[in-house]
């Protein structure tokens, strides 16, 4: 029989590991029977706006109370309480913010949630200016706000209307003014998260002679007076014979016109239309003409009445370098001409600057490029007119070939935004043709032909007036113009 030998106590080295983990589950406590661990909700944060005040939460559920909360990536301005897990204060900057939260019970036990949080720009009244209204006249202007979350809601702050006016909650200021006068008043914008903005404006409403009446018009004559195949209408003089009858018929005291090839065709139909004057950019009148378009380009030009209107001059845009700006307009300068408009009534007189634009058309091939031009083009433009011109009266139209809220060429924004960004110093007249999809040429639904006023100019549009002509000429896009002409009238208070 043996003996049996005495256990052995465990080894230390096998000890002290068991004696850690048992220590371990002694210190952690688990959530008392029925109640579930702290969960933060699945929820959109409201958005904020900068500088309004904000109020957000995400409380959690569940839970051993006291529940503490930290947040990261908050917008600045912005601030969380650790004990409630809610958001207050004003952000200071817009833009996408995503947040990291996490909430601790008083057991350990936790959860994580990241919440996206859109931060808005403030809402601001872009409308400075408003054009002049005429006695008698239908007048009707849409107030613009930048930023803001839809629907906006637009009432009057303070100050009175013109009588006959009214300001509808969309915006939409509109009626026939009954008398004349210079009214002070101030508007103010409310969007769907209760943020505002106001705006001080003035109107003048004038007689309905109050100065020298213009009507101004522009037109893409497609490859006029080239008889070469493939270039616009192949019945030359069937093509300058519509367009004398529309021209007749419009009775513009103005015309802008692109795409004009041949001088000898351009004098036929000027020599067709009794009391006006005009010429081509190759003209001598136009000083660096003859050197910079030849006699088969297309070329900008244009007609006046001379019983209402005095040629001063007319000169090619030259901004910068000849070669970096000559691509950029796609070999087409545009033409400046110095008007001095006469009343009709009196002996005074009022003068206006026209810039006549023809700029890069788009293809499908090379579309970026294209858009790059037309961009560039516009800030040469924009460079030019704030160099040049101070404080004249200038109005800027023509076949810009792109349109005004986002680019024919597939995702690219408008290349005229520098000119949208300062609406205190220009507003294109012809705004509306966009914002109703309404296209300006016979095949496309997009506004490519625009007149755009300088702010010394605006005041004297007579609102609503811009216009696209659809003659009811048969065959219209291929006997006469793959472009509609585009109308506008103004009233210059006469100087002496």
């Amino acid at each position: 029989m043996h003996a049996v030998s005495p256990r052995r106590p465990p080894r230390p080295a096998l000890l002290l590991p068991l004696l850690l983990l048992l220590a371990a589950c002694a210190g952690r406590d688990e959530e008392p029977v029925g109640v579930e661990p702290p969960a933060l909700p699945a929820l959109a944060l409201p958005e904020a706006q900068v500088g309004s005040a904000y109020a957000g939460s995400f409380a959690a559920s569940g839970g051993t109370a006291p529940l503490r909360y930290t947040v990261g990536g908050l917008p600045p301005g912005l601030t969380y309480d650790a004990a409630t897990g809610s958001l207050s204060g004003s952000a200071t900057r817009a833009g996408g913010f995503l947040l990291d939260v996490k909430v601790v019970d008083a057991r350990g036990a936790q959860d994580t949630r990241a919440y996206a949080l859109e931060v808005r720009a403030p809402l601001q009244v872009t409308t400075t200016s408003l054009p002049a209204a005429v006695v008698g006249t239908a007048y009707r202007v849409q107030l613009a706000v930048a930023a803001g979350a839809a629907p906006v809601q637009w009432t009057l702050a303070s100050g009175a209307l013109p009588a006959g006016l009214s300001l509808g909650a969309d915006g939409v200021l509109a009626g026939t003014p009954t008398g004349e006068g210079t009214q002070t008043f101030a508007v103010q914008a409310r969007d769907a998260v209760g943020a505002t903005g106001t705006r001080s404006l003035v109107l003048e409403v004038r007689s309905a002679f109050s100065g020298a009446q213009l009507k101004v018009a522009n037109w893409n004559l497609e490859w006029f007076g080239d008889s070469t195949s493939g270039h616009g209408p192949s019945d030359e003089p069937l093509q300058q014979a519509n367009v004398r009858d529309v021209m007749l018929s419009v009775n513009a005291d103005v015309w802008a016109l692109e795409e004009v090839v041949d001088a000898a065709a351009f004098d036929d139909l000027k020599a067709q239309l009794p009391g006006y004057d005009g010429f081509a950019s190759n003209d001598a009148r136009v000083t660096d003409g003859s050197t910079r378009y030849t006699v088969t380009e297309q070329k900008p030009a244009v007609l006046f009445r001379t019983d209402r209107v005095q040629l001063l001059g007319a000169r090619l845009l030259r901004v910068q370098d000849y070669y970096d700006e000559d691509y950029a307009f796609a070999g087409r300068p545009p033409l400046r001409v110095d008007l001095r408009v006469k009343d009709p009534d009196s002996a005074l007189t009022t003068d206006l600057t026209l810039i006549v634009v023809h700029l890069k058309a788009h293809s499908s091939s090379t579309a970026g490029e294209d858009w790059q031009r037309r961009k560039d083009a516009a800030a040469l433009i924009q460079t030019y007119v704030q160099r040049d011109l101070g404080s004249a009266r200038v109005l800027v139209l023509g076949d810009w070939n792109d349109d005004l809220d986002t680019s024919i060429a597939s995702g690219y924004p408008t290349p005229f935004q520098n000119f949208l960004d300062a609406p205190a110093d220009y507003t294109y007249v012809t705004r509306p043709f966009t914002d109703a999809h309404v296209g300006t040429t016979t095949g496309f639904k997009d506004a490519i032909d625009h007149q755009m006023a300088s702010n010394e100019l605006l005041p004297d549009y007579v609102a609503g007036s811009a216009t696209i002509v659809k003659p009811a000429t048969p065959s219209y896009s291929t006997t006469t113009s793959d472009h509609y002409p585009v109308s506008s009238r103004f009233v210059l208070p006469a100087a002496p």
